[in-house]
């Protein structure tokens, strides 16, 4: 079982050129452990070569896994998350019959903190949001690896929203559908009460309130009569979470 390493520069321009190249067969795994290319960390921490079922699978196992290492430091650590893609990148960029990889958004795999496209990146994303917001990390993260979802694109690419735990824990009570765990069907569009349109309201309250210090019932207050359909379903799982606490003990 191989030790996370970070790439350095020359290692991530090597990375990179690979991306821009159409990431041809076979991927440069080599720079994942060349000295030249890459340095470890003074805690070894043991990672496995596997498959996963979504970004949500990623990002638990991430959040296991780097556990030991300081979140602080890790978080903006270009290096790591780019060493992180390569060791994962069959998983990214699966390669078809013929050897090739259909190769998107280069920020997708190789790192870039400015111009808010820290989100695009597929392995630190999945950390990170699991990291700072726990389980209202799934509406962003049920999703296989290759996809962008429309709810990570606007709840986490917009720090409005993912930079106030509040209205992850709001977004995720609008849009996670409990009983079938899985997003609610229509919470990927652009109509009315959407994360887009979330989004959009919570930029306009921030003139008059900071929702970072407001509780997920205070924000679903101030939600206008658009998010009547998404709100529905969570004043249904609260008031049977109320009646069920002050419902007496019959065993008493």
């Amino acid at each position: 079982m191989p030790a996370v390493r970070r790439l350095n520069r020359d290692g991530r321009e090597r990375f990179r050129d690979w991306l821009q190249t159409g990431a041809p067969n076979p991927a440069p795994t080599n720079l994942l452990t060349d000295p030249n290319t890459s340095e470890g960390f003074d805690r070894p921490v043991a990672i496995d070569g596997r498959s996963f079922e979504s970004r949500l699978e990623l990002g638990e196992y991430l959040l296991a896994k780097l556990n030991g290492l300081p979140a602080a430091a890790i978080r903006f650590d270009e290096g790591l998350w780019d060493w992180l893609s390569l060791f994962y990148v069959n998983e990214l960029l699966p390669p078809d019959a013929s050897g090739r990889r259909q190769v998107k958004q280069i920020f997708r795999y190789s790192c870039e903190l400015k111009n808010r496209l820290w989100s695009r990146h597929i392995v630190r994303m999945s950390w990170m949001a699991l990291k700072d917001h726990g389980q209202a990390a799934r509406v962003m993260l049920a999703f296989p690896i290759d996809k962008q979802p429309e709810t990570l694109e606007q709840i986490g690419g917009q720090q409005e929203a993912f930079g106030a735990c509040p209205v992850v824990g709001l977004a995720d009570q609008l849009y996670w559908d409990s009983e079938r765990n899985t997003l609610k069907r229509g919470a990927q569009g652009k109509k009315d009460g959407t994360p887009r349109r979330l989004v959009r309201f919570i930029r306009q309250l921030r003139r008059t309130y900071d929702p970072p210090e407001m509780t997920v019932d205070e924000l679903l207050k101030t939600l206008p009569r658009e998010f009547e359909r998404w709100k529905s379903s969570y004043s249904k799982r609260a008031q049977a979470s109320s009646d069920a606490h002050s419902s007496p003990n019959t065993f008493s």
